[in-house]
């Protein structure tokens, strides 16, 4: 399992209901959990389609970027003291 498995789960989830609330006005208390849908999991689609190129190094990549974003609010910049 990606170790951030539960945060995309969890954006893209959020992503969705926010687009029907807004586009059609819809709103449900109703939504996936990530532990059900990870027990009623019988594959992993993305490593048996081969994820339309994303190889493993960009994978690599891309998780090393995540782990060290920022967070809202904080920068790397020094001039902006």
């Amino acid at each position: 399992r990606h170790p951030n498995a539960r945060m995309y789960f969890e954006r893209d989830v959020n992503c969705v209901r926010r687009f029907f609330r807004k586009r059609f006005n819809f709103f449900s208390e109703r939504k996936p959990d990530f532990e059900e849908c990870l027990a009623e999991r019988e594959k992993d689609l993305d490593v048996t389609v081969a994820a339309s190129g994303w190889t493993y190094k960009m994978a690599k990549e891309f998780d090393r970027f995540v782990e060290h974003k920022p967070e809202a609010g904080e920068t790397d910049d020094e001039d902006s003291e």
